[in-house]
């Protein structure tokens, strides 16, 4: 994984982008100070993961097992 972002980077990253976060700059009112506050979305998850059903019962040795 690590080679292919070396890779992509060298390359201005044609397929795949990395993660900035936004930076949004806010001004505090009675200081008049500002400060840069990294907006980071969540990632997009998938919330059940899709795994095929096995069979149970392939070897009578195995029953008990646990």
């Amino acid at each position: 994984m690590w080679g292919y972002i070396k890779f992509e980077s060298l390359r201005d990253f044609r397929h795949w982008k990395p993660h900035y976060p936004k930076s949004v700059q806010r001004v505090d009112p009675v200081t008049g100070v500002e400060a840069t506050i990294l907006n980071v979305k969540k990632p997009k998850t998938m919330k059940n993961i899709p795994v095929p059903k096995m069979v149970q019962d392939f070897y009578k040795g195995f029953l008990g097992w646990v």
